[in-house]
């Protein structure tokens, strides 16, 4: 197991006193604090926004404000680890993750939830949710998915090595992973957003070792069968695909159509890794013409 540390760098806590600053909500569950937020005209349908491997809960609020207008209710919030949620002294596996998400969606709505919308990392935790029962949607949508890859991704890699990890993370890795984030989006606007936003969270203890923890555990690649299981659910399911993606590149499409068996797909162009952040309103656009499509004319 990786050895818990502080990198350099890292020179806040959590606190209560940190966090009253920020929007959001606090629920305290099982493992640790959740920063989550809970938005959107009160009777909405509701949409559980499921985020990667890297981002806090501010990345979905411009596709937030967009499907509130059209009347849906959003559930967004910070992995463990990440944004402005605990980070947690044990493995970040997947199964950590599938607790918090359950836990939340129980803890702080009474709603069902009608719609999941995931993207990379997120992708992953959605389909076991829904594939184990955790929660039963009407629709699920996931956004440049990871896990189709066959190959160790480098960062496993070095994750996996105890102390390569450790060395990376203490003195190099804060910097070189928000440095990395211009990779995830096209648009340099876009890039100085994020690796603000990113940027802000990663001063917090524990972040570092949060990340590469997740890296260490959680199966990023050689996803293939959970995609095939999430196939076999009868609910209808949307796959869209940024057209620049660099880090799950659209090559993997073709294969995570055949496996996932999409009612609908869709490429956006002029767009990196991370399309509900880059193009909201194309993305919100998508999703809410495919429900209204589901309701319209549903299948035979």
């Amino acid at each position: 197991m990786l050895s818990y540390f502080i990198a350099r760098g890292e020179t806040q806590d959590l606190d209560r006193l940190s966090r009253v600053r920020l929007p959001g909500s606090y629920v305290a569950l099982s493992d640790g604090v959740t920063h989550y937020q809970l938005s959107g005209p009160k009777d909405g349908e509701l949409v559980l926004l499921l985020p990667g491997l890297t981002i806090p809960l501010f990345y979905w609020s411009k596709f937030a404000e967009q499907l509130h207008r059209s009347g849906y209710r959003t559930l967004s919030f910070s992995a463990y680890g990440r944004g402005y949620s605990d980070r947690i002294r044990s493995a970040y596996t997947k199964q950590l993750f599938l607790k918090q998400a359950k836990e939340l969606v129980e803890a702080v709505s009474d709603a069902e939830i009608k719609h999941v919308i995931a993207t990379s990392m997120g992708a992953l935790v959605a389909m076991s949710l829904v594939i184990d029962g955790w929660i039963n949607p009407e629709t699920l949508t996931l956004v440049g998915p990871a896990g189709i890859s066959s190959q160790i991704p480098l960062a496993v890699r070095i994750a996996r090595t105890r102390w390569v990890a450790e060395l990376f993370g203490k003195f190099l890795g804060s910097k070189g992973v928000v440095d990395h984030l211009n990779h995830n989006v096209l648009a340099e606007e876009h890039a100085v957003e994020l690796k603000k936003m990113v940027g802000e969270a990663f001063k917090h203890k524990g972040s570092m070792y949060s990340l590469l923890s997740t890296l260490r555990n959680f199966p990023l690649y050689g996803q293939q069968e959970l995609f095939w299981r999430a196939g076999d659910l009868e609910l209808p399911k949307l796959l869209l695909w940024g057209a620049e993606d660099q880090v799950t590149p659209v090559s993997g499409m073709p294969i995570v159509k055949s496996l996932l068996r999409p009612r609908e797909s869709h490429i956006i162009h002029d767009c990196g890794h991370m399309a509900p952040f880059e193009h909201p309103e194309i993305v919100s656009s998508l999703f809410i013409d495919f429900v209204q499509n589901l309701k319209t004319k549903p299948a035979s």
